[in-house]
């Protein structure tokens, strides 16, 4: 009996022994080295599904290349498959993977397994997240206020609204005040929560007198937009130097638009076809100003004008240095001409200190068919540039600056009138007979000192 009990006894001690051992060979915790951040940002053409590996203690890098990436899409409300997608060898360089999506809804839960290997751990890395489907931030401007005029070299402020309009995720913008190339004032790290709105104010300097068309530009932001087409406002700002400007007070000012004109004439001399003239198809359109200005302009003045038509089409220009020879200083005048853009500016200096200035900006198009001694002959006319073809009103602002630095100013408005007008004339002179006709559509208004 004794020799029973202890070979139990024994038995029992063993086994124990046997499992004691196999505890302490347990495998050790086998946590990746690694972590994944998930982000799935939902544009209006694709959902791009962003992945980013980094070590957890910062001392390995991270792999070039997933193996494997198995993607499940859960319903945003249910939590049920709604598809599976695997994916093959997805580029993790540098330091980021995407995948762009198609077919996937807002709020709807992408569960995301990949798999790599590493050079400096063995076997396979597997890590797993979730991450919810949302939209890409969309930042635009309201609320604009700006000074309408500003004194050069004297800081202004930019004022505005940044909103963030998708209610999903916020985000940091640059915001620059800008004059085609040049930045005129700057905001970084400008941040606006998902759904929300922050008030910026940019300093702002222009260093020239003149008028200036200016932008209100989101640059950059964190992350990429949803729409980029309302990241930019535009404005205008007079920039004047203090206390030196005067108004013209003696001015008359023009402006007509012909879309479409045609004019014909014959002559026949006995009943036989003399000559004959045709304008067709033709259109045209000018804006003119004649004033007097107190000084001389001429070697050191200066000329800046502003056209701005209620379709939103404008026309800007400025006369180069205007050198002028003795003898165009006594006789005159002085001719700047630009073909090319139909400027043309024309000075006449007065014997009492004054200086007669006619500004004009044309444009015109005709094809001419011209009957003469028996034969047709066909030519083109074009000039200038048509950069306004305004129906409603055209503002206009002239700044002009004499040789001794005084600027005299004009802004205005002139309202334009409809008229169409059709004839058709014919008249006869002993053995001749002439026939005129055609037709003009034609927008035009006057603004003058003489009827205000």
């Amino acid at each position: 009996m004794k020799k029973r009990f202890s070979f139990v006894l024994v038995l029992s001690i063993l086994l124990f022994s046997m499992l004691s051992s196999l505890a302490l060979a347990a495998p050790k915790d086998t946590a990746s080295p690694f972590n994944l951040e998930l982000q799935a940002l939902m544009g209006k053409e694709q959902t791009d599904l962003v992945m980013h590996v980094y070590s957890s203690s910062g001392q390995l890098m991270p792999p070039n290349e997933f193996k494997k990436v198995d993607l499940t899409i859960l319903d945003a409300i249910t939590g049920k498959k709604v598809d599976d997608r695997k994916y093959k060898n997805i580029s993790n360089y540098p330091n980021i993977a995407s995948i762009p999506l198609k077919d996937v809804e807002r709020h709807q839960v992408l569960q995301t397994e990949i798999a790599f290997k590493h050079d400096s751990i063995k076997g396979e890395q597997k890590l797993s997240g979730k991450t919810p489907v949302l939209l890409r931030p969309d930042l635009t401007f309201n609320n604009l206020k700006v000074p309408s005029t500003v004194i050069p070299n004297e800081p202004f402020y930019v004022q505005a609204d940044l909103k963030e309009l998708n209610g999903d995720l916020g985000d940091s913008a640059r915001v620059d005040v800008v004059s085609d190339d040049m930045i005129l004032g700057t905001l970084n790290e400008v941040h606006v929560d998902k759904g929300g709105t922050t008030s910026i104010a940019i300093p702002t300097v222009i260093k020239l007198p003149g008028t200036y068309h200016l932008q209100l530009k989101i640059i950059k932001t964190g992350i990429q937009q949803y729409d980029t087409s309302n990241d930019m406002v535009d404005f205008t700002i007079v920039a004047e130097d203090k206390n030196t400007n005067q108004p013209l007070t003696n001015y008359t000012a023009q402006y007509d638009y012909s879309p479409s004109y045609a004019q014909r004439s014959r002559e026949y001399v006995d009943g036989v076809l003399y000559n004959g003239l045709d304008y067709e198809p033709a259109s045209y359109e000018s804006f003119s100003l004649n004033t007097i200005v107190p000084g001389h302009i001429l070697n050191g003045g200066k000329i800046i004008v502003n056209l701005q038509g209620a379709n939103g089409n404008s026309f800007n220009f400025s006369v180069p240095e205007m050198k002028a020879s003795e003898e165009e200083m006594m006789f005159g005048p002085y001719i700047y001409e630009d073909r090319s853009t139909g400027v043309r500016v024309m000075i006449h200096t007065n014997p009492d200190g004054t200086d007669n200035v006619s500004l004009v900006k044309n444009a015109g198009f005709y094809d001419l068919n011209l009957y003469t001694e028996g034969e047709w002959k066909k030519s083109t006319y074009s000039e200038g540039k048509f950069a306004l073809q305004e129906k409603e009103s055209l503002s206009f602002s002239v700044d002009i600056t004499n040789n001794a630095g005084e600027t005299y100013n004009l802004k205005r408005k002139i309202s334009l009138d409809y008229s169409p007008t059709n004839y058709d004339d014919s008249w006869n002179y002993q053995n001749r007979s002439t026939h005129l006709w055609g037709f003009r559509e034609n927008y035009a208004g006057v603004q003058s000192s003489y009827n205000q």
